[in-house]
C-alpha cells in the first residue's frame, strides 16, 4: 500500500459516518481492487481485509 492509498484509508475510517466521502478516482479503483473498500448503503466502507490493512501497514505515514 502506498503512503497516499493509507492516507485515504485512515481517513475514510475515521470519517466513514460521512456520506460523499471524496476519495480521488485513482486511490478509489486502487483500494477497491485490492478489496479495501466497498459500497454500503450509498456510502463508502472499509472492509475487514482493508481493516487490517491499516493495522499491518508500516511506512511513513503510519504514525500520523
Amino acid at each position: 500500500m502506498t503512503p497516499e492509498q493509507f492516507r485515504w484509508l485512515k481517513e475514510l475510517r475515521t470519517q466513514a459516518s460521512l456520506i460523499g466521502f471524496n476519495i480521488p478516482q485513482p486511490v478509489r479503483g486502487q483500494l477497491e481492487a485490492m478489496n479495501y473498500i466497498e459500497q454500503r448503503a450509498g456510502k463508502t466502507a472499509v472492509t475487514r481485509p482493508g481493516v487490517s490493512a491499516l493495522g499491518a501497514y508500516v511506512g511513513p505515514m503510519s504514525a500520523r
